[in-house]
């Protein structure tokens, strides 16, 4: 067996961990640490309520929303088994959520990917009948749930948010270091990196890549 598939999935062990962290969650072990809010693979199952709906399965990581409410997330590691790490979180959920009258997993997360293509996230949220996509401002969200835009699903038991919550500093930096560092391995020059964002950014409004064989237009 070669070596990467090892090293890819503690590479997303790791992002896991590390992206929570700084999305405001306490990543310590909630059986063992009074004010932990993650479970990462088999800690889950020190929760009874958990152990006794998955029996010995268990999903990589089970974060606490509140004593009653948890959030599971399934994790592989290919970007193109996405779809099969969601599913595999519903499943999770499902079971506790038809196994448990004491907790529900109200939402249910897959992430697929590794350090060298980059992660891919989707998000569904249990309504009392079936799991639905959580939306931003109508758009689904691509990285894990901070701290707060999870608290304000869970206060309003809805998965359409239209009031973002303010990214924290921290976060901020770090997604600014990535995405500099991106460019910069890609060869953009220092000058020419802002207008490089400030395209993208009007792409991403408009829904749209740019087309390099669209005639340019100019109005002028």
């Amino acid at each position: 067996m070669s070596e990467r598939p090892r090293d890819s999935e503690a590479d997303a062990y790791s992002y896991i961990k590390e992206q929570l962290s700084l999305l405001g969650w306490i990543v310590k072990n909630p059986a063992r640490n009074l004010d932990g809010e993650v479970y990462r693979q088999n800690e889950c199952l020190n929760h009874p309520e958990i152990k006794k709906a998955l029996n010995l399965e268990k999903p990589e990581a089970v974060v606490k929303l509140s004593s009653s409410d948890f959030w599971v997330i399934e994790l592989k590691r290919k970007q193109d088994q996405l779809e099969q790490a969601l599913d595999e979180a519903k499943y999770y959920a499902n079971k506790i959520n038809t196994k448990s009258t004491v907790i529900k997993a109200l939402i249910a997360s897959g992430v697929a990917g590794n350090d060298t293509d980059t992660y891919l996230i989707k998000h569904r949220y249990w309504n009392g009948q079936s799991f639905v996509p959580i939306t931003i401002n109508d758009r689904e969200p691509t990285g894990l749930l901070s701290k707060e835009l999870a608290q304000q699903i869970l206060k309003g038991r809805s998965p359409i948010i239209k009031d973002i919550p303010a990214v924290s500093e921290a976060l901020f930096i770090q997604k600014a270091e990535s995405i500099n560092e991106i460019l910069h391995n890609g060869a953009i020059n220092l000058n020419d990196r802002a207008r490089v964002i400030a395209a993208l950014t009007l792409c991403y409004l408009a829904k749209e890549m740019p087309n390099r064989e669209r005639p340019y237009r100019n109005d002028k």
